[in-house]
């Protein structure tokens, strides 16, 4: 299975989980807006999380999971854009 059939798999998963994208990083940016003390939008959450993969693949470039994280939460990051391009 590719990185790619394999995120499509986890991000319909996290979904059932954890409700649609859009909601999530919504949810999300609010509580780190109530942290941080600055307005965080869905779109910035899901970039927050994304760079949080970023930052562990340049410790671990050949781990396999963190790269399908990333393609998930660069899919979710297009959902939450409105560029509609979910898995």
């Amino acid at each position: 299975m590719s990185c790619l059939e394999e995120a499509a798999a986890v991000v319909r998963q996290r979904r059932e989980v954890y409700g649609k994208p859009d909601a999530y990083f919504r949810r999300f940016g609010d509580l780190l807006t109530a942290y941080l003390g600055v307005v965080i939008t869905p779109e910035q959450a899901a970039m927050v999380m994304l760079l949080g993969k970023v930052a562990r693949l340049v410790a671990s470039p050949r781990h396999r999971d963190s790269c399908i994280d990333a393609i998930g939460y660069l899919d979710c990051y297009a959902k939450v854009a409105g560029l509609d391009h979910a898995l």
